[in-house]
């Protein structure tokens, strides 16, 4: 997420301040599974988002806020018939135009490389080669385009090795993690 960018990651509802935080893995799961599961993210444009906000919106909302005093473990752990009640809750307390405010601040707080999760990995295969811009020459002399490490899509950090030094990437290590491949993959 840009540091510059102040974002309000709090939704008042009915009294209540929800937060919303990065996703955990059940999270992205329950996202897969409730609201994207028919949805290209590589084609996600205003539209696609609008309908998604008008028919699935509150349960968006259920799955990805946390409630006051809930950590991100215990929102997890809930059985998913606690997310489909606190959804229902939300359908009848927040007005449409809550709901859509969320859209944006959802896909701000959580840009394309925190949400690899919701895409398949044959599509994220396809959309990682199509960011390729120039092919690399492969081990059998053909000129496809090798896959880079899956990851490409996390956020770049400094790794060490187990005696605590720091690594320094290869030529190539660091074009794979370069922020210009993440930027054209979605």
């Amino acid at each position: 997420m840009d540091e510059t960018l102040q974002l309000d990651t709090t939704v008042e509802i009915g009294g209540a301040a929800y937060r919303l935080e990065p996703l955990s893995w059940m999270q992205n799961k329950w996202l897969g599974e409730h609201i994207f599961k028919a949805i290209d993210l590589s084609a996600l444009d205003y539209g696609v988002i609008h309908d998604l906000l008008r028919e699935r919106g509150p349960l968006f909302m259920a799955i990805c806020l946390l409630a006051p005093n809930e950590t991100r473990v215990e929102h997890s752990r809930l059985p998913w018939v606690e997310i489909e009640k606190r959804a229902e809750e939300f359908a009848v307390t927040l007005s449409g135009e809550e709901v859509a405010k969320f859209g944006p601040r959802f896909f701000i707080f959580n840009p394309p490389q925190q949400l690899t999760m919701l895409m398949s990995g044959r599509k994220l295969v396809e959309q990682i080669n199509l960011a390729s811009h120039s092919p690399v020459v492969g081990a059998n002399g053909s000129s496809e385009a090798l896959l880079p490490l899956p990851m490409v899509t996390l956020p770049k950090s400094e790794p060490s090795l187990p005696s605590g030094d720091r690594q320094t990437p290869s030529h190539f290590s660091s074009d794979v993690l370069s922020d210009d491949t993440l930027t054209g993959a979605y």
